[in-house]
């Protein structure tokens, strides 16, 4: 071991041994953080791909492709970087402190693309106001270069532990800074579109009542990138070796990607169980009407038939008649019909309730003496046949 790697070796060894729990556990969160928000992006887009790709536009889907693939990449660095730490490197303290593994972290954090995927939607929520997207696309390549810029000028110092460069700490600065005013920008602009109904394009009127009850969830998933920026702008005070910071920097970088499918993906699952609802409750209706339908009882038909029988001959009328009551009732001249030696099938029944001589009286005018019936005459005799 050269002279130079001793002194960063003991060194090294002096800053984290008084502090090595707190500096292996900001660490290793750190690299959980990551690992576990890379299977939440990678559930997230397989989701995208197979259910909401078509309800969005091409350019959704390969900037969707492009930040699986750079944050997959970003992923197997950090394990390349552990096993370098804990393999290869066991026991030696630079090795934790190692300025090529470090200092590439600041430009894998450069997130034009998801930024511009909210800086594009606040676009469009505010009457595609150009303003937006030139204020924001300013600050987003400014905190992008930044970024960039604070990895190159980290790359050239001697050693991780030296203090960082004037130019080290500007870049920095400019690269938080240039992020959350972004952010604040494009949070501000969807927030007051939804909440205010500034949603004036054709394109988003049809839509605003599905918009408004995004307004919450684009709060919520604009605000965890923002609210990680400011606490980053707090705790980096030009200190880039603060554990909090070295923590929120393993994983900083997959905050805004996550953020963004989930947005996509919320939007897809509000208008599919809109349209499931929708047809859920026109089926509903249907099935409740057509099961009403099926409840109504067959109308029941009174049965009448009137016999009259002359001498010349015999004339039968039979008449159908609706009504809501089931009991049929059925009218015929048993008596008569006797007397004459004609029996009718409908008294053929042994169910029926007959009344004849010996049961049924029938009215007498009092003053002939003649039976009063119903075709005026003393032999039209009615006999009366109850069938239920």
């Amino acid at each position: 071991m050269s002279v130079n790697a001793t002194v960063l070796e003991e060194t090294a060894r002096a800053i984290i041994e008084p502090r090595k729990g707190a500096f292996f556990g900001f660490l290793f969160a750190g690299f959980m953080a990551d690992t576990i928000l890379l299977g939440v992006m990678m559930h997230q887009t397989q989701h995208f791909f197979r259910y909401g790709r078509k309800d969005f536009s091409h350019w959704v889907s390969v900037d969707t492709v492009i930040l699986m693939i750079f944050h997959l990449a970003i992923t197997f660095y950090t394990w390349a970087y552990l096993l370098d730490i804990f393999a290869y490197k066991f026991g030696e303290y630079s090795s934790l402190s190692a300025k090529h593994w470090i200092g590439y972290y600041n430009a894998m954090d450069a997130m034009p693309i998801a930024l511009s995927h909210f800086a594009y939607n606040a676009y469009k929520f505010n009457s595609r106001n150009k303003f937006i997207p030139i204020l924001t696309g300013f600050f987003i390549l400014t905190s992008a270069g930044g970024s960039i810029a604070s990895s190159a000028f980290y790359l050239k110092q001697k050693t991780a532990l030296d203090p960082l460069s004037t130019n080290m700490q500007i870049a920095s600065w400019i690269w938080i800074a240039g992020a959350l005013t972004a952010d604040t920008i494009i949070a501000s602009g969807i927030m007051y579109a939804l909440l205010f109904d500034k949603v004036s394009s054709p394109t988003f009127t049809g839509r605003f009542a599905l918009l408004r009850k995004l307004a919450h969830l684009t709060r919520e998933c604009q605000l965890p990138p923002l609210v990680l920026n400011l606490a980053v702008l707090i705790i980096y005070r030009g200190n880039f070796s603060n554990l909090a910071f070295v923590f929120i920097l393993r994983f900083m970088s997959k905050i805004y990607p996550v953020t963004r499918l989930w947005v996509i993906n919320a939007r897809y699952n509000l208008h599919a169980s809109r349209n499931v609802g929708h047809s859920t409750e026109i089926e509903g209706t249907s099935q409740s009407q057509s099961f009403s339908m099926n409840k109504i009882p067959d109308r029941t038909v009174i049965h009448v038939q009137t016999e009259t029988y002359d001498d010349k001959g015999l004339t039968s009328q039979k008449t159908l008649v609706p009504a809501a009551e089931p009991p049929q009732i059925q009218l015929s001249s048993p008596r008569h019909q006797a007397r004459r030696g004609h029996h009718p099938e409908s008294l053929s029944s042994n169910e029926s309730e007959e009344y004849t001589d010996s049961t049924y009286k029938e009215p007498v005018d009092g003053r002939n003496g003649s039976v009063v019936g119903l075709g005026g005459d003393g032999d039209s005799r009615r006999g009366l046949t109850l069938r239920n």
